[in-house]
């Protein structure tokens, strides 16, 4: 296998970031179709794609920790349920930019699941985080409460569910954890799903059948990326999602970005760009 340079990871980065921006509008552009059908859906194709390449590779199914897969499972069903609710519910960049929070709560849920000591302006950068999120939501009225909630306590359970493959990754093919998100997701919102069923049109089919590829591609090159040998780097490129975010919900949806709403979004990226640079450099120092 060829080593991947730092401009070739930041190369993949900039394919993954597109292809989840692409995903985040998707969802967007599908405002009659209930969020637990949207998730279904996506299930359903990560389900097949995975469960045919791990067949044809010979890759096993149920891993061994199969604990800490669940877990990762069913944290990534509730921060998937919650984000897709956001992205439906709120100005795409607010919804965005608040799940560019959960590294920060990754972080500080590694001191329990990894036993991994914070440094210390991690903690700054986390409170400056947390006040772009309030200032973000603020007094602004096109940003209801229980969206802003949605967003905040998926970046929360995104962190949980990081810091489970923080602990699968040393005994399970990254496939096997992948396969889990289905296995666990299908059964706890099929009956939901079936109870609220909306018939897509061809143009909400295709959308839907899109948004579960794209994330296919998206996750693919996102492994890639970090492959490279300066996450640090290429982890900030991923942030440029917020700007394509705006971009679109000023083209797609005529959403008007307002002053506090910006210097939001800046402090997050901000602070979750900079606490990506420290704990970089932190594990250089270590080595």
């Amino acid at each position: 296998m060829n080593k991947v340079t730092t401009a070739k990871s930041i190369q993949y980065m900039v394919i993954a970031t597109l292809f989840f921006s692409l995903m985040e509008l998707g969802i967007k552009l599908l405002p009659r179709i209930p969020t637990q059908q949207v998730v279904f859906f996506r299930a359903w194709v990560t389900l097949l794609l995975c469960f045919s390449i791990m067949k044809f590779k010979g890759i096993p199914l149920f891993g061994q920790n199969k604990t800490f897969l669940w877990l990762r499972g069913f944290f990534g069903t509730v921060a998937l349920i919650l984000y897709f609710y956001s992205l439906k519910n709120l100005p795409l960049a607010s919804a965005v930019a608040i799940q560019k929070l959960s590294p920060l709560f990754t972080i500080f849920f590694a001191q329990f699941f990894l036993q991994e000591k914070v440094p210390r302006l991690s903690w700054v950068f986390f409170f400056l985080a947390i006040c772009g999120a309030l200032l973000l939501k603020g007094f602004s009225t096109n940003i209801p409460l229980i969206g802003f909630f949605a967003a905040f306590v998926a970046a929360i359970f995104s962190g949980l569910a990081y810091n489970c493959i923080g602990i699968l990754k040393k005994t399970e093919h990254p496939y096997t954890i992948m396969f889990y998100f289905p296995f666990v997701t299908l059964p706890l919102i099929t009956p939901s799903t079936i109870a609220n069923w909306v018939s897509p049109d061809l143009f909400e089919w295709t959308l839907l059948i899109g948004i579960g590829i794209v994330i296919q591609f998206a996750q693919y090159f996102m492994t890639l990326a970090f492959t490279g040998p300066a996450t640090a780097k290429v982890s900030i490129v991923y942030y440029l999602g917020t700007v394509l975010a705006v971009v679109y919900g000023h083209f797609f949806f005529n959403e008007k970005l307002k002053p506090f709403s910006a210097v939001g979004i800046g402090l997050i990226l901000f602070a979750v760009i900079s606490n990506s640079l420290i704990k970089e450099k932190t594990k250089k120092q270590k080595s």
